[in-house]
């Protein structure tokens, strides 16, 4: 419930500002960005709010954990893999969007 709220707040802030704004600006491309902490919150609060990533690291990950060495490090290796995997994985899609972006028909938010 706690995850369905926190999406909702997020969707109408974004229509809110979305209609509030006569459309992307050529003359201040900087209007409208968000502070570097701010996304941060929202990312985080988006993320925290969706049990998902927790259920399946606590369902899938301690099968690959081996009883015979020391657990706890082995669970932080798990983790740690985990987390960069998914940061690549995070990390390299704004480029294919961006370039897939250009070859869209509506150009308006994709041109600079």
């Amino acid at each position: 419930m706690v995850g369905g709220f926190i999406l909702f707040v997020l969707g109408v802030a974004t229509l809110r500002t979305a209609l509030r704004s006569p459309g992307p600006s050529t003359t201040h491309p900087e209007r409208g960005r968000r502070s570097w902490w701010s996304a941060y919150g929202a990312g985080l609060g988006t993320n925290l709010g969706n049990p998902k990533a927790g259920v399946f690291a606590v369902s899938v990950l301690p099968q690959f954990v081996t009883a015979d060495g020391p657990v706890l490090l082995s669970s932080i290796a798990l983790g740690v893999v985990w987390a960069l995997v998914n940061a690549f994985g995070t990390c390299s899609s704004p480029g294919p969007s961006a370039e897939a972006a250009r070859w869209s028909p509506d150009r308006r938010s994709a041109e600079p």
